[in-house]
């Protein structure tokens, strides 16, 4: 093979690189960018949710609003809630939408573990799926939010926000599996794989239980404040004049009792409340709002447990929605 072929195949190869990522670029429809468009098409916006997989799950939007109590209509709702994500993207998808609604009224969100106060990671592993989003929507917010003081992973990050087959590795996958199944399913009637679901909503994974405490207790004796990307979500809210609920969600009783009946979560939860209301953020526990036949496992309620959560979600938050 001569030189000239080789360069040719060089040449080609590069072509075919470069086609793949302009695709992705542009056709690749990801959760996030249809959240988004979603979010643009909206007339209005009275009531932003924000969030994980856990209050993605449990939002029922009928079941809300039929619940909401009269005479005033039930407001506008926009789920915006991602699983797979973590503080930085609910606080991209809140400047989005604020962007594009300034006058939400309402924003309501849902915490998970230490969330508030721990400063989420940012590694080559975590940011896939939803949290890929980092790399194409305000990706120099996202650098400064997962690798505060840190130049040199910054600038790594800010590299791979160019190439979108690197950023959107793992939509190409899930691109290809869903293509895969629909082939495979050709000519058949619909199925909703149960199982498949609930796999996918454990992407939050579970921390070890000693480390847990520890950190629990290292967060209060330190008087941590909140995590930069909640810290700035917060202020966005006031600037813009928004009330925020924070909701301690559901959990099955064995999940509960064995990462939270400890008296270290006990004084964390008490501490984050304290620090929540001094700022006039309204507190809902709604931890035991679910019995455990309501649950697809142990933190994801079902579909009829969803209903129940979002009725009783409905009338709370008009109880207090004023300031």
């Amino acid at each position: 093979m001569t030189k000239r072929h080789l360069y040719r195949a060089f040449a080609l190869c590069l072509g075919v690189i470069a086609l793949f990522n302009i695709y992705l670029a542009f056709d690749l429809e990801s959760p996030p960018k249809l959240i988004i468009r979603n979010l643009r098409q909206q007339s209005k916006i009275d009531m932003l949710f924000l969030g994980n997989s856990l209050l993605n799950r449990a939002l029922d939007e009928d079941a809300f609003k039929d619940s909401w109590p009269g005479p005033v209509a039930p407001p506008a709702l926009f789920n915006a809630c991602l699983p797979a994500s973590s503080p930085v993207e609910h606080y991209l998808f809140a400047r989005e939408a604020f962007r594009d609604h300034p006058s939400i009224k309402y924003v309501v969100y849902d915490i998970y573990d230490r969330q508030l106060t721990e400063i989420p990671i940012g590694n080559w592993d975590q940011l896939v799926g939803g949290m890929a989003m980092a790399y194409y929507v305000e990706p120099d917010i996202a650098k400064s939010l997962y690798y505060p003081g840190s130049n040199y992973d910054q600038m790594r990050f800010r590299l791979i926000s160019f190439i979108p087959m690197l950023r959107e590795r793992f939509s190409v996958w899930h691109h290809i599996e869903n293509q895969r199944h629909r082939m495979e399913r050709a000519g058949m009637p619909p199925i909703l794989d149960k199982g498949a679901l609930v796999s996918v909503f454990h992407e939050l994974g579970y921390p070890e239980k000693t480390q847990f405490i520890r950190d629990c207790k290292s967060a209060v004796q330190n008087s941590s404040g909140f995590t930069p990307a909640i810290e700035f979500l917060f202020r966005l809210a006031a600037e813009k004049g928004s009330k925020v609920f924070v909701i301690d969600m559901p959990m099955q009783s064995n999940h509960r009792e064995f990462y939270y009946s400890s008296s270290a979560w006990i004084r964390y939860r008490g501490y984050l409340k304290e620090k929540l209301e001094a700022r006039g953020i309204t507190f809902v526990d709604a931890t035991d709002w679910a019995q455990d036949s309501d649950f697809l496992d142990d933190i994801h309620l079902n579909d009829e447990g969803a209903k129940k959560f979002s009725c009783r979600l409905s009338v709370t938050l008009a109880k207090q929605k004023e300031p």
